[in-house]
Parts: C-alpha cells; sequence; structure tokens
C-alpha cells in the first residue's frame, strides 16, 4: 500500500503542516473537522503538495527532506522580514 507525503496550508494561521497517511480524503476531511493537536485552531486547511512514496523506509526519508525544506523556507522568509533583501 502506498502512503502518501502531503503539506497542506491555512491562511488562517498563515502556516504550513507536514505529514503522511495512507487515506489522503479521509485525512485532510479529519484535519479541517476533528482536526489533531497541530491543526485543531484552523478549519481552513488546504492542501498544496502531495507524493506517493511506495515504501515505508522512503516515506520516512521523504517526510524528513520536506520538513527540512519547510524549514529553510521558514527561515529565508523570517531574515526577508527582519533584513529585506540585501
Amino acid at each position: 500500500m502506498p502512503f502518501i507525503v502531503y503539506i497542506i496550508y491555512s491562511k488562517s494561521l498563515d502556516s504550513f503542516y507536514v505529514g503522511h497517511t495512507a487515506n489522503l480524503d479521509d485525512r485532510l476531511f479529519r484535519h479541517n473537522n476533528s482536526g489533531s493537536k497541530s491543526t485543531k485552531k484552523a478549519k481552513d486547511w488546504i492542501l498544496v503538495y502531495q507524493e506517493a512514496i511506495p515504501t515505508i523506509l522512503f516515506l520516512f526519508r521523504q517526510t524528513y527532506n520536506v520538513l527540512i525544506l519547510q524549514n529553510h523556507l521558514f527561515r529565508s522568509k523570517q531574515a526577508y522580514l527582519k533584513h529585506g533583501f540585501r
């Protein structure tokens, strides 16, 4: 059974969430309705990225890579907001 790595975005929180699941439709429904500890503060989560992953080992590796990229983008955004372009 393939897994899916996904990124969702909430405009009201201006926040991204990275996760993985075997059933993306069900997981998005739960994020927007019952939520999870990390996503229950908003009800406007939209899917911005998804990637099917064939094995669980590659799933964890790819999830880690997406989290590293997200962290890099967050730090770049914070630096821009603090200092502007240089």
